[in-house]
């Protein structure tokens, strides 16, 4: 089934009629700028029945960040055994930051994942050391700015293999 916003394509989904399916993404401002969004289900054969909520959140860019992003999730806090981690602004344009706090001596490894499981960075691994800033430019693992869209970080303490899961926002 495809996803048409004003008349262009913008998603597909592909699902089992008998299970729920998400389609998260990113609707760019031309969509909404007349504050109206038409949403057209087209199916590619069979029959289909859309029910549910469809829910749209608006993400604010925050005047002092240089367009960085902003919005309900702009800072979200994670928790590790000895410590925190915050991951701001997210979503994120240019740059994601991932602030450790509390963190003596723990080695850790942070990777990027894309929504199919594949593996898009390698961010970092090394030892942290009380509070450090950890930040990502939305890139691959060859330099490529990777495209729009939502990425799992998963960040995980090499020592205990404990392991935390946040998913970020990439925009243009």
């Amino acid at each position: 089934m495809k996803l048409n916003i004003d008349g262009e394509e913008v998603g597909e989904i592909e699902y089992d009629p008998y299970e729920p399916e998400t389609l998260e993404l990113w609707i760019p401002e031309g969509f909404y700028a007349d504050s109206i969004i038409n949403a057209v289900f087209e199916r590619d054969d069979g029959d289909f029945a859309a029910v549910g909520p469809i829910f749209i959140y608006r993400y604010e860019y925050g005047s002092g960040g240089g367009g960085q992003g902003g919005g309900p999730m702009a800072q979200q806090g994670q928790s590790l055994e000895r410590g925190a981690i915050t991951f701001s602004p997210n979503p994120f344009i240019t740059t994601l930051s991932i602030r450790f706090q509390g963190q003596v001596g723990a080695r850790f490894s942070i990777k990027a994942y894309d929504v199919a499981g594949r593996l898009v960075k390698n961010i970092y691994e090394g030892m942290i050391n009380s509070s450090r800033v950890v930040r990502w430019c939305g890139d691959d693992e060859k330099g490529r700015t990777a495209s729009q869209g939502i990425y799992f970080l998963r960040i995980e303490n090499l020592e205990t293999k404990e392991s935390i899961i946040q998913k970020a926002l990439r925009v243009e």
